[in-house]
């Protein structure tokens, strides 16, 4: 009998056998050669596969792999961010998600991400997720992005302040919504 995994194959290499390569290289350049060809194959079966890798903690790999989600399937990636954001004992791995939010938040996940804003510990996270809410441009975001700008000190180490990229996002906001 042929499992499903022989019966996806790329360059006579099954999935499985290329998630092994993945996790077994510790070579960033197999890492992207090895995604691309799991991006050829696609499918639900390689991004499960790939999921799963995001339990491996070998840092780099991990980024790799949330990023490729992220643009093999946007909208199916945006909660797994907000679940990584939420949970990810690494910070910066939660750093990471945040980042990839930036281009791929919908409405869909309005609500996690103004309760990430107002409630996560990193300033990088929330600087991020100003930035996210800002591209977005949902006047929903005002309130937490007010609450942010009246009460939010935080700056990174980049000397980006939360306070003042909420100030700016609310005023792009509401032009828009003012039609200018």
């Amino acid at each position: 009998m042929v499992s499903k995994d022989e019966n996806h194959q790329s360059n006579g290499l099954s999935i499985g056998q290329l998630l092994r390569s993945l996790t077994a290289s510790k070579d960033p350049k197999d890492h992207n050669r090895i995604l691309r060809k799991l991006e050829d194959v696609g499918g639900d079966e390689v991004y499960e596969g790939l999921l799963k890798l995001l339990n491996v903690r070998r840092g780099e790999l991990r980024y790799r792999v949330l990023d490729f989600l992220t643009g093999i399937n946007p909208n199916r990636a945006q909660h797994l961010l907000i679940e990584v954001l939420n949970n990810d004992q690494d910070s910066d791995m939660r750093w990471v998600a945040s980042g990839l939010l930036i281009n791929v938040a919908t409405a869909e996940i309005l609500i996690p991400l103004t309760e990430a804003l107002l409630n996560h510990p990193d300033v990088r996270v929330r600087v991020n997720i100003v930035t996210a809410l800002d591209k977005l441009g949902d006047k929903k975001a005002l309130p937490a992005l007010m609450h942010t700008r009246d009460y939010d000190t935080g700056k990174t180490k980049d000397g980006y302040s939360v306070r003042i990229l909420a100030e700016r996002a609310i005023q792009r906001i509401e032009d828009h919504a003012r039609g200018q």
